[in-house]
């Protein structure tokens, strides 16, 4: 619980990125007594790059985290990195400088340290992991909200509107606060981090067990399997789940890495009861293998050396998942194969090349990028409808509460109803919501205009909550930090050309609206196809393990007879 406390703490620092719409006015005014061409398009680039290089560090960060075989010291190294561009931001004359500390230092930060935080409390919680997610990322959202209200108190306390042009004079007292704003944010940030880190528990990667064999407790050689049993076994198994076999046992023998071979244990389950593509006659002059093992658990050194087991008295053990005992091994069992993905235990290369992983990224795209161009832009938006800066300004910090409590919410939910199912319904709410949007504006109703507002950030806050539980139950938990970097790595750069080309093009709020609720229904289309895809095949697979555990089970092998081990093909 501390730890998800601690993280909790980091990710209101991490929220500020979305400070930018708050913060823009008086920042971009600050920068044009050293270039009076400079606008509002022009320094939104500095968003856009720490959206856009925060993805990339994702992946970065999981990588550090398995070689330092630390979270702690990857989430130290990148929260320094957000309190220090943070202040030494404070210092910048240029839209060139604030870039590079404010955009790309700022953003790899994040990147560093926002995955690494989840997936450790997901380690630590793996049963909650979608409440513990978006516990965590509420963080975010209230970030925004205490921060924008902070650094609008520190830079225009009295609320001063701007000046015709749109812009507040560039020698005048609001302008002269932006580095002391700058910089107390930076020392809030370092002082927040410090708390947060020394609430974190670290937890390495190597000490979750390994997956128990599904033996009974007197097993302790070779699951005896004969020629009869194999073609049972044979008949049963249709060409799709040989197919998957071999590409499955493909990928572990082009892997070096031990740990990589021992995550895809669940994956081999219908092999270790004789379901093979191929396998040799039984010989038996053979003299029995002799297989390391440590009471039920076995640590696959080689995929090719896996061995069919058997007791050392030559007897059958029992097949039966509840073995002799107070089931403490089938509860593991359980547990066990809850963290492992419907596609097994991916690699983030082997999640590049799958068209899982490519369409899961393009749906974070397509639900998601619509939602954060307009919360980023509330302000230049509805000025188009209100012109009262102060009621833009409350509104866009207040809806910050929404995007940060209701991340705790979806993740509930998901935890109830499964991620998956959550999303589904979620993205079809929210392209209607984003498709009316102009519409509910355009009455220049100030109440119908928060309604709208608070729905776009509070699911907006649903997409940043679903994806990483998804992502686990589709590639597993393993390299869960790598592969949700590389899946929101499409969203970031896609965030930021977004951006750029909309402000670029000066797109009007209407056409902003029609364009990215579109975009938002063709992602609901592509998450259900996607749902359908992983269902039928994790369905077909239950199915074929399941009737091969019958001809398992209904074997009369004669004790008598001296059994060789079965060497897989």
């Amino acid at each position: 619980m501390r730890s998800v406390v601690g993280c909790f703490v980091i990710h209101l620092c991490l929220g500020s990125i979305y400070l930018w719409s708050t913060i823009t006015l008086p920042v971009t005014s600050y920068l044009r007594r050293f270039d009076p061409t400079l606008t509002y398009y022009d320094t939104i680039v500095v968003f856009a790059a720490a959206l856009g290089i925060q993805g990339a560090f994702m992946i970065l960060g999981g990588y550090l985290e398995k070689q330092l075989n630390s979270s702690k010291s990857v989430i130290i190294l990148g929260t320094f990195l957000v309190a220090a561009s943070c202040f030494c931001s404070s210092f910048v004359t240029t839209l060139a400088s604030l870039l590079v500390l404010y955009g790309c230092l700022f953003g790899i930060g994040i990147g560093m340290s926002y995955t690494s935080t989840i997936a450790l409390c997901v380690r630590w919680n793996p049963e909650h992991k979608s409440l513990v997610t978006g516990c965590i990322v509420c963080g975010i959202g209230l970030g925004a909200f205490i921060f924008g209200f902070l650094s609008n108190h520190i830079v225009n306390p009295h609320g001063v509107p701007v000046g015709e042009d749109g812009y507040y004079p560039s020698y005048c007292a609001i302008t002269e606060r932006v580095p002391i704003m700058f910089r107390t944010l930076g020392a809030m940030y370092a002082c927040l981090i410090a708390i947060g880190c020394s609430l974190i528990v670290d937890l390495p990667h190597d000490t979750p067990s390994l997956l128990p064999l599904p033996l009974s407790s007197s097993a302790t050689s070779v699951v005896p399997c004969d020629s009869i049993s194999i073609q049972q076994g044979r008949n049963l198994y249709d060409e799709d789940l040989k197919e998957q076999a071999r590409e499955s046992r493909s990928a572990s023998l082009a892997s070096s890495d031990k740990e990589g071979r021992d995550s895809r244990a669940n994956s081999y389950l219908p092999l270790y009861y004789g379901a093979l593509n191929s396998v040799n006659e039984v010989d038996d002059n053979h003299p029995v293998e002799e297989y390391p093992f440590n009471q039920n658990e076995i640590s696959l050194s080689s995929v090719t050396d896996i061995l069919m087991l058997r007791d050392a008295q030559g007897n059958t053990p029992s097949l039966d998942m509840e073995s002799e005992g107070d089931g403490e091994e089938q509860v593991q069992q359980d547990d066990d194969d809850d963290d492992i993905g419907i596609l097994g235990e991916l690699y983030p290369t082997e999640l590049v090349l799958s068209s899982y992983g490519w369409q899961l990224s393009a749906c974070y795209v397509m639900t998601t990028v619509g939602g954060v161009y307009l919360a980023g832009n509330i302000a230049e938006l509805g000025g188009e409808y209100f012109s009262t800066t102060s009621f833009l300004t409350a509104v866009v910090s207040s809806s910050s509460l929404f995007n940060g409590f209701g991340r705790p919410l979806w993740g509930a939910l998901a935890d109830r109803f499964g991620a998956m199912k959550v999303m589904q319904v979620m993205s079809f709410v929210f392209a209607l919501i984003i498709y009316t949007y102009n519409w509910a504006s355009s009455l220049q109703n100030q109440s119908l205009f928060c309604v709208w507002t608070f729905s776009i950030f509070f699911f907006v806050g649903g997409n940043f909550c679903l994806y990483f539980p998804i992502t686990i139950s589709m590639s597993g938990k393993t390299h869960a930090a790598s592969n949700y970097g590389l899946i929101f790595l499409g969203l970031s750069i896609c965030e930021y050309f977004n951006i750029i080309l909309l402000a670029r093009y000066k797109v009007k709020f209407a056409d902003a609206s029609t364009l990215l609720g579109t975009l938002c229904m063709l992602g609901c289309i592509n998450i259900n196809w996607l749902a359908y895809r992983l269902k039928s095949r994790q369905s077909r697979h239950d199915r074929n393990k399941t009737a091969y555990d019958i001809v398992v089970e209904s074997q009369n092998v004669d004790e008598s007879v001296e059994l060789t081990p079965v060497e897989m093909a």
